[in-house]
Order: C-alpha cells, then sequence, then structure tokens
C-alpha cells in the first residue's frame, strides 16, 4: 500500500506538473503574441514615419531646387546687366579715349603751329639782327 500511495502522488505531481507545464505553454504563447502584435505596431509607426520623412525630404528638396533655380535666374539677370553695363562703359570709354587723341591732335598740331611760327619769328628777328 505505501507504494501504491506514493505511485499515487508521483502521478498526482506528474499531473500537477503537467498542468503547470502546460499554463506556463499558454502564458508563454500570449506573451509571444502580444510581443508580436508589439513589434508590428512599432514597424507600422517606423514605416508611417519612414514615410513623412520622406515626404518631408521630398517637399524640402523641391523647395530647394525651385530656390536654387530662382536664384541662378537672378544671377543670369545680374550677369546681363553687369555685362550691358560694362559695354556701356567700354564703349564710353573708347569714346573718351577717341576724343582725348582728337583733342591731343589738335593741341599738338596748334603746338606745333605755334612753334613753326615762333621759329619763323625769330629766324626772321635774327636774319634782321644779321643785317
Amino acid at each position: 500500500m505505501a507504494e501504491e500511495n506514493i505511485r499515487t502522488e508521483v502521478d498526482q505531481v506528474r499531473g500537477e506538473m503537467r498542468e503547470k507545464l502546460a499554463q506556463a505553454d499558454a502564458k508563454f504563447a500570449e506573451m509571444n503574441g502580444q510581443v508580436r502584435e508589439g513589434f508590428a505596431r512599432v514597424d507600422k509607426e517606423v514605416s508611417q514615419v519612414r514615410g513623412e520623412i520622406e515626404t518631408g525630404f521630398a517637399q524640402v528638396r523641391g523647395e530647394m531646387e525651385t530656390g536654387f533655380a530662382r536664384v541662378d535666374k537672378e544671377f543670369a539677370q545680374v550677369r546681363g546687366e553687369m555685362d550691358a553695363g560694362f559695354a556701356r562703359v567700354d564703349k564710353e570709354f573708347a569714346q573718351v579715349r577717341g576724343e582725348m587723341e582728337t583733342g591731343f591732335a589738335q593741341v599738338r598740331g596748334e603746338m606745333e603751329t605755334g612753334f613753326a611760327q615762333v621759329r619763323g619769328e625769330m629766324e626772321t628777328g635774327f636774319a634782321r639782327v644779321d643785317k
């Protein structure tokens, strides 16, 4: 009978252990499901945030491209205005240079005429003195 009692107790302990293991398996399966659901939510939120970031970057990239295009256009306009201004300045310098050369030529001519006249008067005066 003692042996039978021991067997009954062992069978009872085995039953309790199987029941506890089944409960532990069920709890583990429940926790595993919760973890998977949590990761799925995190993955979904990360994907959503990533999409929002990509949309934001695309918007910023578009705004930058628009801004750079506007700056390029304005630089081209300024460059054109500067080129036109430099062309005007070059033309005016050429005109002033031409006027100066003409003026110097006139002054040179007047000086040569004046010197020739003075030379002639001096030669006439010396010729009178020599006589």
